[in-house]
């Protein structure tokens, strides 16, 4: 199974002279460990910030019960925060909803924003374990983070571009340093489907030939937000499974009972979940932050 239950992502930030958390109770590699952990899902409430707020009284309190954990660091004056899990589309929130997370980081300093999902591959050439770096999405499902929020009087925001070039070129070189990730890095475009129910036969066929390599069921609400607030966006999915691409395919795949199938899927994320948190601590290292 992918973005319905084993999605994950990440932010990080310059917030300033603001401390989120004592470094000291909690490494950083143990902060992307919980970041790209399966197990939990945090949900939105309704917020409103007015001005400048301590990261961490903020980030509490977007949590809903106790299935939830933010981890904060103060490194080398850089605040970092990690986000746990996400909520979706196929649940019956709406874009706008689903974005609204960001606007609340936005509004306490985050100024850079990793995203990762889980994905079906689409493209012939990728393989399950690798990493797509997305360099372009397409998104289909009729909806968008801004509908509602940004209104044609007030002019249409021009947002061709969503995912930043340096970003991009510093993730690949970031690679380099992780044995054995780097020969399974891809660069492609994601598509979002509306879920909860995988891709058809058909849709997979016709996703190909629209140019998407990979798709899933999340990502692009943040993205669009992100874009619009002008923070900076990298985002990348694990190729979890294969799209049902043939009617053979799908055929074969009934004869298995599904709980196997998303044993499989998890088995990939664990497998990959060391090089994956290396290579992102390496990027953030990486990233130029203005004062």
């Amino acid at each position: 199974m992918r973005d319905d239950d084993d999605d994950a992502w990440s932010t990080t930030a310059t917030i300033g002279e603001q401390n989120t958390r004592d470094a000291s109770t909690q490494t950083e590699m143990e902060v992307l460990e919980a970041a790209f952990s399966p197990e939990f899902h945090f949900h939105l409430i309704q917020l409103v910030l007015s001005g400048q707020q301590q990261m961490r009284w903020a980030l509490e309190h977007l949590m809903q019960g106790q299935q939830a954990i933010v981890g904060g660091q103060q490194v080398q004056t850089r605040s970092r925060v990690c986000l746990q899990g996400r909520i979706h589309f196929y649940e019956g929130y709406s874009f706008a909803y689903i974005g609204s997370l960001v606007k609340i980081l936005h509004q306490v300093g985050v100024r850079v924003l990793i995203v990762s999902n889980a994905a079906g591959g689409l493209n012939d050439e990728y393989k399950t374990g690798d990493v797509m770096v997305i360099k372009d999405h397409i998104n289909l499902t009729g909806d968008n983070a801004l509908r509602g929020i940004v209104h044609p009087e007030k002019g249409f925001p021009f947002i061709s571009i969503f995912y930043d070039a340096e970003l991009q070129t510093i993730a690949h070189e970031a690679a380099k340093c992780v044995p054995g990730l780097s020969e399974r890095l891809r660069s492609g475009v994601y598509t979002i489907i509306n879920g909860p129910s995988y891709e058809t036969v058909a849709e997979s066929k016709f996703l190909i030939r629209g140019g998407a390599d990979a798709a899933g069921m999340s990502t692009i609400p943040e993205v669009q937000m992100a874009n619009y607030l002008n923070i900076r966006v990298l985002a990348f999915s694990l190729i979890t499974n294969m799209c049902v691409r043939t009617y053979q395919e799908y055929s074969r795949l009934q004869e298995g009972p599904s709980d196997e199938v998303a044993e499989e899927v998890y088995e990939v994320g664990r497998e990959r979940m060391p090089q994956i948190v290396e290579w992102v601590t390496g990027i953030i290292d990486r990233i130029p932050m203005d004062d």
